[in-house]
Parts: C-alpha cells; structure tokens; sequence
C-alpha cells in the first residue's frame, strides 16, 4: 500500500492540516477532505460549506432510514470506541483508532509515514504528531462523525451506486449530497445478521476530474470505551509548539524539512520560504510536511502495492 498525502494525519489539526492543498506530484487531494476530526474526514457538513453548493432550502429532506439511524445514535451516545482501515482511490491505507468518552477522547492515525492523532483530556484538547515529535493545543472539543452527520442532516435516500451483488452480502443504505459543482454519495453497508455498520463507502465527483472514493472498514465498533487511552500521556517526550519562540521553531522546522524531504521549491510551492518557516503555525507547517514530504517513503510504497497486484 502507499498513502495519500492529503488523509496521512487524519486529526492533526482542524481545518488546515491533510487536505492536500499542495498536493504535488499527482498526489490525490480534494476540498471535501477537510474536516479532520471526523473518522471519516470527510463529514458532510463539510460539503454544505462550499459557496457554490446548492442554498439548504432547495436540497430535499428526508429521514434517515433505520439501520443509518441506528448506527448514529452510537455516534451520539456519549461513550463509543472503533477501529477502522481508510483506503482511498489509489489503495492508500490509513488505520485509525478512536475513544470517545463524557470527559473527553482519543484518536490515532497510522500508516507508512508514522503515527499522528488528537487527545482531550482533563478539559484541555491537542493534536500532536509522532513524526515531527511535537504536539499544539486545539480548540476543537468534541469529535465528528460522518455517520451522525449524514443521519442528521436528513438526505436524500438515492441508489446510485447499489448493485444486487452487494445486497446478497449486506443491507444498504445511499444518501447524496449535491451542490452545484460537485456530489457527494454516501453508501452504508450493514451487517443482515444484526443490522450493525461493517462500512461506507465516500464518492466525491467534482466536474471535470476523476472520482475519489473512499472506503471505511469497521474492525471494531462498541457503546463501550477504554478510558485509560483518554490521557495527556500521549504526549509525553513531544514539544509543546505553543513554547517555543520564533527562532526555536525556525531551527526546529528547518531540520524536520531537510529530514523528511521537503526542498526549497516544495516551501514555495506552499506559499513560504525556508526563511519563513519559523513564522509558520503548526497547522501550516504540518500541513505543508505531508503534502510534500517523506518522497522515498511515498515511492518505496507505491513500488511494493505494484509489486503486490502483479503477483
């Protein structure tokens, strides 16, 4: 497997971080894969959003049908845990754990390139990243949830893109999200011996360029949390970003750039400068890293997921 850029640190921050926005080098990227807090990273209130979507008075509401229903109210229940593999269009694999409790959560992401994910705990929220070794505060309190998000949001049930292949093995439910310049599909997939979400399958279609579709396996989904993962430890042996002074984030910054491949072109490609750097803000960094960092680590996958299909 190889990974895409644009979904590599799924949580890492709010808005800036994994949505590719100089994806480089026929890396994949799309608008609607902004929201990183989401396990699925692409909630659909991302999607209404967007200036040229279509006004929420002329976009038709329906109930969600029981089995997305059902699904969501574990999503709402306070206390719920999973784990999931997020394989996008090119096979590029992402393996993401959550624990979500009243007090707070937690959330790791894992790949390739390393571990990265987000923590609230004793009231206080940050997302932190293993690979450049630091962690910021967020102010992002609560977790999303495609899930929740499309029952709520009450879509229009479609049928685009089930097949009755797929029904022999599992209950389906579609809901669409169109806006004027692109649509979201949405297909759930639920278990017919209990009705339980195994996965969903994301279609973004953007007029003028190649689908992106995005896959969630559930290996794990419970009402039940493991509350000793809800904690500040994570970030223990990682540097606060918020501490350092302008100067120490310059050098800090610089030696993570030249470590993980990020040349001079790729900070110009991102609107700065290997004098800039330290003026960037975590999310900005972060961002640019795995947009356009870590080119060996990317190749050495792509070469080893083509050696596995010929075989």
């Amino acid at each position: 497997m190889f990974i895409n850029r644009s979904i590599v640190c799924l949580a890492l921050c709010t808005v800036l971080l994994c949505t590719g926005c100089a994806s480089a080098e026929g890396k994949s990227s799309s608008a609607a894969e902004s929201s990183s807090k989401a396990e699925s990273s692409a909630p659909v209130s991302e999607a209404s959003k967007d200036t040229d979507s279509t006004p929420e008075e002329e976009i038709p509401r329906e109930e969600p049908g029981p089995l997305l229903a059902k699904a969501a109210e574990l999503f709402t229940g306070g206390t719920y845990s999973f784990e999931c593999t997020l394989t996008d269009s090119e096979g590029n694999v992402t393996e993401i754990s959550r624990q979500v409790t009243p007090s707070g959560y937690y959330q790791l992401q894992k790949n390739a390139i390393g571990e990265c994910g987000s923590v609230m705990a004793d009231g206080k929220a940050y997302m932190f990243d293993k690979v450049s070794k630091m962690y910021a505060e967020d102010s992002v309190t609560q977790l999303e949830s495609t899930v929740a998000e499309v029952a709520g949001q009450m879509l229009p049930h479609t049928s685009t893109h089930i097949n009755k292949l797929d029904q022999q093995e599992y209950d389906i439910e579609e809901y669409t999200y169109t806006g004027e310049t692109y649509i979201t599909v949405f297909d759930f997939y639920f278990s017919k011996s209990d009705g339980k979400l195994v996965k969903y399958i994301t279609t973004y279609s953007v007029e003028g360029s190649d689908d992106i579709v995005e896959t969630r396996e559930f290996t794990k989904l419970s009402d039940q949390a493991d509350s000793s993962l809800v904690s500040l430890s994570v970030l223990a042996n990682l540097t606060d970003f918020d501490e350092l002074t302008q100067e120490e984030c310059q050098e800090e910054f610089e030696r993570i750039c030249d470590a993980n491949e990020v040349s001079d072109s790729d900070m110009a490609a991102c609107g700065t400068s290997r004098d800039a750097l330290g003026k960037l803000s975590f999310y900005e960094f972060e961002d640019m890293l795995y947009s356009c960092g870590f080119d060996s680590i990317y190749e050495q996958a792509r070469e080893a997921a083509e050696s596995k299909a010929e075989v």
